[in-house]
């Protein structure tokens, strides 16, 4: 995962050198979770958390991720955005960075450019 701030920098400089650049930052999985009710509070808690923060909610069990996620004033919106998630769904949603989603790169690479 690469700070937002880090991104842009790098997306500025690949364009700059002519490249087309595509940010494929979530995976299929993180974004059906985004498209639910109370996706939004998800998207926005994943956004604003340290890196630091984000490495250990990769390696925490479903019991610590329903804990550690809901935080701040979208806790109880992200509760139930949880609630009915299995535990593997959970830990794979919360690790399915666009990065890491082998179909979204293709088409990502597949696409024409502008």
């Amino acid at each position: 995962m690469v700070p937002d701030i880090a991104a842009g920098r790098l997306a500025a400089m690949f364009e700059a050198a002519g490249w087309h650049v595509i940010t494929v930052k979530y995976g299929r999985q993180l974004t059906q979770l985004y498209e639910r009710d109370g996706g939004a509070a998800l998207r926005r808690r994943i956004d604003t958390m340290t890196n630091e923060e984000y490495q250990r909610m990769l390696r925490s069990s479903a019991t610590e991720l329903r804990k550690r996620l809901p935080e701040g004033s979208d806790r109880s919106r992200l509760r139930r955005l949880i609630a009915d998630v299995d535990d593997g769904q959970l830990m794979g949603a919360v690790r399915d960075l666009g990065g890491h989603d082998l179909e979204l790169l293709l088409d990502a690479f597949a696409r024409p450019m502008p």
